[in-house]
């Protein structure tokens, strides 16, 4: 196994604070997932709603709004 040895800070300059916390972090991976499942999904819909994709769009839209200001 290779050993690192710790980076050396150069003067002047301040030291970098950790701020991502596992919260934060798990707050991060859902929203990958989500958002990729976002992606993956829209040809499916699109194929199945065929020209009414913008509804699906607009129910996720009131959706989110709602949950974003409750």
């Amino acid at each position: 196994m290779t050993e690192t040895a710790p980076a050396e800070q150069l003067p002047g300059q301040p030291p970098l604070k950790r701020v991502l916390g596992s919260k934060l972090l798990l707050f991060f991976v859902v929203g990958d997932i989500v958002g990729t499942g976002v992606y993956a999904l829209t040809g499916q819909v699109a194929g199945r709603v065929g020209g009414a994709l913008w509804l699906p769009f607009l129910l996720a839209f009131v959706v989110a709004f709602m949950t974003a200001f409750s």
